[in-house]
């Protein structure tokens, strides 16, 4: 609520007030005459009279007054529509980003399986061309799980979502690294 809004409220209840008490005051006086003299009588047809006018003027100071509490209301319901706006709006980016971070975990999933598959690429018996095969396996592992990275690295920050962009990035950056190491590492067994 404006303070504008509340000082034509507060205003409006003012003069209702005022006009209310002022009709109380001329009901409570034409109840007390007490109608035994001629005085008396012209007394009573004027309060008659005096509240006569108040009645009129209470109509319009009512209106006021419904009409700040209806400008109250009508504001009241627009910002209630903006907040209805806003929470959906919320509602919908927090299941994008839900969908954004689950794409993550199974992006992490992924890298914990290479890690996995690293740690059984052991030369040990096994021959060369063997273990070439094996790490060119990881290696399609790898270039898989970074083309999924950079295409949710892309969605993430159209969606506006850097936090996630951030993280698929450094995710990236790190599963490039790992490539370019085994691809040493395959060059140099193969020859």
């Amino acid at each position: 609520m404006t303070k504008a809004q509340t000082s034509e409220l507060l205003e409006a209840a003012r003069l209702l007030e005022e006009e209310l008490n002022r009709f109380a005051k001329l009901t409570r006086a034409i109840e007390k005459e007490p109608l035994s003299s001629r005085k008396s009588l012209d007394r009573a047809g004027g309060s008659l009279l005096e509240i006569a006018e108040a009645e009129e003027r209470l109509a319009p100071a009512m209106n006021a007054l419904k009409a700040a509490l209806n400008a109250l209301s009508q504001k009241h319901e627009e910002r209630t529509e903006v907040v209805k706006r806003k929470a959906e709006e919320i509602r919908e980016r927090t299941e994008v980003y839900r969908g954004l971070i689950e794409r993550l975990g199974a992006l992490l999933g992924g890298t914990g399986e290479i890690n996995t598959s690293l740690t059984e690429i052991v030369p040990g018996d096994r021959d060369k061309p063997e273990i070439v095969a094996e790490i060119d396996r990881v290696l399609a592992q790898i270039g898989e799980l970074t083309t999924q990275g950079e295409v949710l690295q892309r969605e993430a920050k159209e969606l506006r979502f850097e936090d996630v962009s951030k993280q698929v990035d450094g995710l990236t950056s790190q599963l490039t690294a790992a490539k370019n190491k085994l691809t040493r590492l395959a060059k140099e067994l193969s020859r």
